[in-house]
C-alpha cells in the first residue's frame, strides 16, 4: 500500500464569528483507502505557512511511503527535514496532518476504530469539559446566565479566560493587567462559580497573557473558586516563568502545553513538577505517533494528559480515540457551540453526540478515525492537490 495522492484544504471561515481557519489533508493510496488529517492553526497570524509546509512534506516524505507505517514517516521527516531537530511550529503541525491520516488509514484497513490500534480503550466514557459556550458575553451577570445555560444543558465542566476584554479576544502577552480588568475577571469568575454551584468543574485558561507577578496576584483570588486547574498563566517560552507562580501559588493546579510540540519540549516542566495537567495539541505536536509519547512521558511523572481541542471535527476525533485509549487522560477540552458550520466539513461529527457532559465509547467505533470529507461542503476550499 502506497501513498498516490494529497489534497490539502484551506477552510477559511475568517469572515465568520469566531473568524477562524481550518486546515485540512486527505491521503489516498494506490488501493483505494484515503485518510484525512488536520493542522489545527485556526486563529493567530501564520496560519498559511503550514500549507508550504504540507506541500513540501507531501512531495518529499508522503508520496509513496506505506501509511500503515506513520512511526517510520513520522522519523524520516523529523530527522531528515533538517528543521524537525529544531523548533518549527509549521513543520510539526504538517507532520500531525499526515501522521493522523496514516492512522486513519491504518485503522480503515483492518476495518477497526483507531483507539484498538493504540491498545484498545481503557474507558467506556470520556468526560468532557465545554469551552466557547460565553458566546458574546461581556458583564458578570451575562457570564452567569450563559454558565447556567449550559449546565442546565448537561455541561459539567466550563472553561473560560475571565481576564480578556471580551472572551472570544486575543490579548497582548505578559504585559501589566491593568486593575480594572483584573477585578472585572475576578468578578465574572465568581459569577460564574455562584451561578454553576460548587459541584461543576470550573477551569481558567489565561492563555500565556499575565507576566508572573500578575498571574500570581489575580490568579491568588482565583484560587479560592477551586477550579479544576488553571491553564497557562504565562507564557511557556521558559518554565521558569511559571516556576514562579508555582512557588507562589502551591495550593494552585496548573496546566499547559498547547504550544509545547515534542516530548523534549514537555520534559522541563515535568522534571520541575510545573504542570498538573499536560495539553498537546494532537494536530499540532506530531500527531498521534507523538502526543501518544507525551501522554506516556507525563504518565510516568503522575502527571495527567488533556489535549488542546479547538480546530475541526478532525481534530476532536483524533483527540477522542487518543484520550479513550489513555489511562492518565483528564476531562477533554469539547467545543459544542462553533456557530460557524465547520461541523459540516466532515460526515457524522463527534461533537454533536456528545450527551451530558461525556462522550460514550459506543459512538466511537467507525474503523479509522470515523468521520469522513463531506466533498460538497469542502471542495471549494481545496488548494493543492499532489500526485504520484
Amino acid at each position: 500500500m502506497k501513498v498516490e495522492r494529497i489534497q490539502l484544504y484551506h477552510i477559511d471561515l475568517r469572515k465568520r464569528p469566531p473568524h477562524h481557519q481550518l486546515f485540512a489533508i486527505r491521503l489516498c493510496t494506490d488501493d483505494g483507502l484515503c485518510g484525512v488529517g488536520e493542522i489545527a492553526m485556526p486563529y493567530g497570524v501564520g496560519g498559511e505557512s503550514v500549507l508550504a509546509a504540507a506541500r513540501a512534506v507531501g512531495e518529499r516524505f508522503v508520496l509513496g511511503c506505506d501509511p500503515a507505517r506513520p512511526e517510520a514517516l513520522w522519523q524520516s521527516v523529523f530527522r531528515g527535514s533538517y528543521w524537525g531537530l529544531g523548533h518549527s511550529l509549521a513543520l510539526y503541525g504538517a507532520m500531525a496532518g499526515f501522521d493522523l491520516a496514516c492512522w486513519d488509514i491504518k485503522g480503515k484497513s483492518v476495518g477497526r476504530p483507531l483507539h484498538d490500534l493504540l491498545g484498545g480503550r481503557v474507558r467506556d466514557s470520556l468526560d468532557l469539559y465545554a469551552n466557547h459556550w460565553y458566546g458574546d458575553a461581556k458583564t458578570p451577570e451575562e457570564f452567569a446566565a450563559k454558565a447556567a445555560a449550559a449546565v442546565a444543558a448537561g455541561w459539567r465542566g466550563l472553561k473560560f479566560d475571565p481576564f480578556r476584554e471580551h472572551a472570544g479576544r486575543t490579548q497582548a502577552a505578559a504585559v501589566q493587567l491593568d486593575p480594572a480588568a483584573g477585578k472585572r475577571g475576578v468578578a465574572r469568575a465568581k459569577a460564574v462559580r455562584e451561578a454553576i454551584g460548587p459541584d461543576v468543574r470550573l477551569y481558567f485558561d489565561l492563555h500565556g497573557a499575565l507576566a508572573p507577578d500578575d498571574a500570581v496576584r489575580w490568579c491568588a483570588e482565583l484560587v479560592e473558586l477551586e477550579p479544576a486547574f488553571i491553564e497557562e498563566p504565562v507564557a511557556t517560552l521558559h518554565a521558569d516563568a511559571t516556576a514562579r507562580v508555582r512557588a507562589a501559588l502551591p495550593r494552585l493546579p496548573l496546566a499547559g502545553g498547547e504550544r509545547l510540540y515534542l516530548r523534549q519540549h514537555f520534559l522541563p516542566y515535568l522534571e520541575k513538577g510545573l504542570f498538573d495537567v499536560v495539553q498537546p495539541d494532537v494536530c499540532l505536536a506530531g500527531g498521534i505517533t507523538e502526543t501518544r509519547k507525551i501522554a506516556a512521558l507525563a504518565e510516568s511523572y503522575s502527571v495527567r494528559v488533556q489535549l488542546h481541542n479547538c480546530a475541526g471535527p478532525i481534530c476532536t476525533a483524533a483527540s477522542l480515540h487518543l484520550m479513550l485509549a489513555t489511562p492518565n487522560a483528564s476531562p477533554q477540552e469539547w467545543f459544542p457551540f462553533w456557530e460557524d458550520g465547520r461541523y459540516d466539513m466532515v460526515h457524522e461529527p463527534f461533537e454533536p453526540i456528545a450527551r451530558d457532559g461525556a462522550f460514550d465509547a459506543a459512538h466511537a467505533n467507525r474503523p479509522g478515525l470515523g468521520v469522513e470529507l463531506n466533498d460538497d461542503y469542502v471542495q471549494p476550499f481545496l488548494v493543492s492537490e499532489l500526485s504520484k
